[in-house]
């Protein structure tokens, strides 16, 4: 197996060509997978790739009887490695952070793809832009794992599964995948996305209960953005918890198709959707 490693930043030009045409007769047809490898640098606008081809055969040196054959295939081998590098530069060209005043949508493919090969950065797709979920404080996780840990006491594993920051919700229009902090999902959806190792876990359908966490780093983004798409998603029932206030919002789909809002401040809460089941509120906080 052969690795070569590409660097390239996002204002790169790109230029789409049959690279194979240009690229020395041993290298032709080496290309088999290009798979993302990490990202660079927190605006994302550095992305590094890692090439890797599969195909043992395709990947064999070409024999070195003499001094001028090595030097000969060193020159061949640069050649190859600036087409391959231009090559995966055009195809995740998409991945780059767009100049002022340009949109660059990124594929429903191409993201799941990203999403499965680098889990790590927990990647979003917002209106079609890429965005990676930061990492949380330390008061946001603690609030995030206690209310998983009472939901998942609670619920009745035949009816649903809880997800802790580790699934996603897909919106068909824009098509947009986010990733809530919480979320109870039906067993039966569940259970019909294990058949294929190789998908991404998301749910397109409306979920009795969506909870997400204010945290210095998106609590904007949180209000402005996800909480309004959840909205347009009918799920049932949204929360908001601030963890330094102590407080929750919860908007609640009623039977008209409007949400009402409720303010909570202590006590206990009982899911509207999830029948038997009681949050305590004072223990998010312990």
């Amino acid at each position: 197996m052969v690795g070569i490693a590409a660097s390239f930043r996002g204002n790169e030009e790109r230029d789409e060509e049959d690279l194979n045409a240009t690229s020395p007769a041993w290298a032709r047809g080496r290309a088999r997978t290009i798979r993302p490898y990490r990202r660079c640098g927190s605006a994302g606008k550095r992305v590094t790739l890692r090439y890797a081809s599969h195909d043992p055969g395709a990947c064999r040196e070409p024999p070195v009887t003499s001094a001028g054959t090595v030097r000969e295939e060193h020159r061949r081998r640069h050649v190859a490695a600036v087409c391959w590098s231009k090559q995966i530069a055009f195809h995740f060209s998409s991945l780059r952070e767009p100049q002022q005043g340009e949109t660059m949508p990124v594929l429903e493919y191409t993201y799941q793809t990203v999403a499965l090969e680098d889990p790590e950065s927990r990647w979003e797709l917002y209106d079609g832009r890429l965005r990676s979920k930061p990492d949380m404080n330390a008061a946001h996780n603690e609030v995030m794992s206690q209310l998983g840990y009472q939901l998942i006491d609670q619920l009745n594993r035949e009816e649903f599964r809880v997800r802790i920051n580790a699934s996603r919700v897909r919106f068909a229009d824009p098509e947009s995948y986010l990733i809530p902090d919480v979320m109870a999902v039906p067993t039966s959806a569940s259970l019909a996305q294990r058949a294929d190792p190789g998908r991404l876990e998301f749910y397109d359908v409306p979920l009795p209960q969506i909870v997400e966490i204010w945290s210095p780093s998106t609590g904007e983004y949180d209000v402005e953005k996800k909480l309004l798409r959840y909205q347009q998603r009918r799920d049932k029932e949204i929360w908001r918890i601030h963890p330094y206030e102590r407080s929750s919002i919860r908007w609640i789909l009623q039977g008209d198709g409007e949400y009402v809002r409720f303010e909570h401040a202590g006590g206990k809460v009982r899911p509207v959707a999830l029948h038997g089941v009681i949050i305590d509120f004072a223990a998010l906080f312990d």
